[in-house]
C-alpha cells in the first residue's frame, strides 16, 4: 500500500502528516473521526454529536448480528460483519450418542418452614425431568448446567439431587434407585459414596485432615481399594488439579481457589457416575 493510498483511506492529508509533530496529529486527526455506516468518515465536533452516531452505529450492528430470521421483510444481513450464530449455522456439528436416562424427577417439592413462625416457604414447586414432561431426564453423557436467579432453588434441587437433602414431596430416580421422603440417611450416604460426586459450595472440607487426607477419606470408607491403590489414587488426583505440592497442606493453609481444587478432587475419589 502507497503513502497516498493510506491518506486518502484515513481521511488525512499530506499536510497533516508533515513536520516534527506528525505522529500526535495523525492521533488527533484519526481521534476526532467517527466512522458511519451510511456514509463516509465525518468529523464531529461536539461529544454530543459523536455520541448519537456512536449509536447510530451501534444500533446498525444490531442490525446486522441479528439472524436471518428475526429481521424484518426485505432487509439484507451484512455478511461481512462477524456474529456468533454463524458458528452454529456454518460450524462443525458435534454429533454424541446418548446413554440411558441418569436422573428422572417426578413432581417434586420442596417447602421450608420458618423458624418461630407458621409461614414456610416453597423452594421448589412441582418439578419435574421425565419421559412425559415440558423437560427431558438427564441422560448419561450430558453435561447440564442449572442457573438461575438467587433465591430461584438451585441449591436446594442441587443438595437433593446430591441425597444431603430431601424433598418435602416428589420423587427422583438416580441411576435406577428411587429416592423419595421416606429415604433414611444410610440408604442415601451409601449412594452418595458409590456412585455421586459432589462438590459443596462451602468446600466442607475436615479441618484438621491435610488436602491429600481429604481426598483419601471418600476412598477409605468405601473401602474398595487397597492402602496403596487409595494414596496413588489420592496424590493422581491432587495432581490433576495442579496441587500436587499442596498434599500435606491443612485447609487454613490453602487459598479459597485452591480448597474448592480440593473439593474436586474428592469428589472423584470413587469414580463416581455423577
Amino acid at each position: 500500500m502507497t503513502v497516498s493510498t493510506m491518506l486518502n483511506e484515513s481521511g488525512l492529508t499530506s499536510s497533516d502528516v508533515s513536520g516534527g509533530n506528525q505522529m500526535n496529529k495523525s492521533k488527533d486527526k484519526m481521534d476526532s473521526h467517527r466512522i458511519n455506516d451510511n456514509g463516509p468518515a465525518t468529523n464531529n465536533g461536539s461529544s454530543s454529536n459523536a455520541q448519537t452516531l456512536l449509536h447510530q452505529q451501534d444500533q446498525q450492528t444490531k442490525n446486522d448480528y441479528r439472524h436471518p430470521q428475526h429481521q424484518g421483510a426485505g432487509t439484507t444481513r451484512n455478511t461481512s460483519r462477524y456474529h456468533p450464530d454463524e458458528w452454529t449455522a456454518t460450524g462443525p456439528k458435534i454429533e454424541k450418542q446418548m446413554g440411558e436416562p441418569v436422573i428422572v424427577i417426578d413432581r417434586l417439592y420442596k417447602t421450608y418452614k420458618i423458624p418461630g413462625s407458621d409461614e414456610s416457604v416453597r423452594a421448589l414447586n412441582d418439578i419435574n425431568l421425565s419421559s412425559d414432561s415440558e423437560f427431558a431426564p438427564v441422560r448419561r453423557g450430558e453435561f447440564v448446567i442449572l442457573r438461575g436467579p438467587s433465591g430461584g432453588g438451585k441449591t436446594s434441587l442441587l443438595n437433593i439431587l446430591g441425597t444431603i437433602d430431601l424433598a418435602s414431596s416428589g420423587k427422583i430416580q438416580i441411576l435406577g434407585e428411587v429416592i423419595d421422603e421416606k429415604s433414611n440417611d444410610a440408604y442415601l450416604s451409601d449412594l452418595r459414596l458409590r456412585r455421586i460426586g459432589f462438590v459443596f459450595q462451602t468446600f466442607n472440607l475436615l479441618a484438621t485432615m491435610s488436602a491429600f487426607e481429604n481426598v483419601e477419606l471418600p476412598m477409605t470408607i468405601r473401602g474398595k481399594l487397597s492402602v496403596k491403590e487409595r494414596k496413588k489414587r489420592a496424590l493422581e488426583l491432587l495432581t490433576l488439579v495442579g496441587l500436587q505440592d499442596r498434599v500435606a497442606h491443612l485447609p487454613s493453609e490453602l487459598s479459597g481457589g485452591e480448597q474448592q481444587r480440593v473439593t474436586i478432587a474428592r469428589a472423584l475419589g470413587n469414580n463416581p457416575e455423577i
